[in-house]
């Protein structure tokens, strides 16, 4: 049985770094959780967090150990960020009275304009075309 590795430096470049960000970004959406779900953020958008928090350590554990599956869960949790700030955002306005209800949480405001620039660098090192071939090629 092959062993298993929560990093490979033996992928490409931007697959290392991807693996890395990943693994960033599951502590920081789990310190940010925690300040949602005390803001009062609806039910659903506390439960996609800590679906991301999974997703982004499943999918870094499986691009170091060479999974395909992993290497699409991180593709999909490098866009969750994208898919809670817009559900958030829906949730906190009324279409009835066409206002908003509750500030909204997760907005592009203050440190969420770098914090989207790091999710986009993320999208891209994961579909790149290096990341694609290689994953393509070797991971099963």
């Amino acid at each position: 049985m092959p062993p298993r590795r929560w990093y490979n430096p033996n992928v490409p470049q931007t697959l290392q770094i991807a693996q890395i960000l990943l693994y960033i970004n599951a502590v920081f959406a789990f310190l940010y959780g925690v300040i949602v779900a005390r803001s009062g953020a609806s039910p659903v958008v506390r439960f996609l967090f800590l679906v991301a928090i999974g997703a982004y350590v499943y999918g870094a554990w499986g691009i170091a150990n060479e999974k395909k599956l992993g290497w699409q869960v991180a593709i999909a949790a490098a866009l969750s960020p994208f898919a809670l700030r817009f559900l958030d955002a829906l949730f906190a306005f009324d279409f009835m009275s066409l206002s908003w209800k509750v500030r909204y949480t997760i907005g592009l405001e203050g440190g969420g304009i770098l914090s989207a620039i790091f999710d986009a660098a993320l999208v891209a090192l994961l579909v790149h075309p290096m990341s694609r071939n290689h994953q393509r090629i070797w991971f099963t």
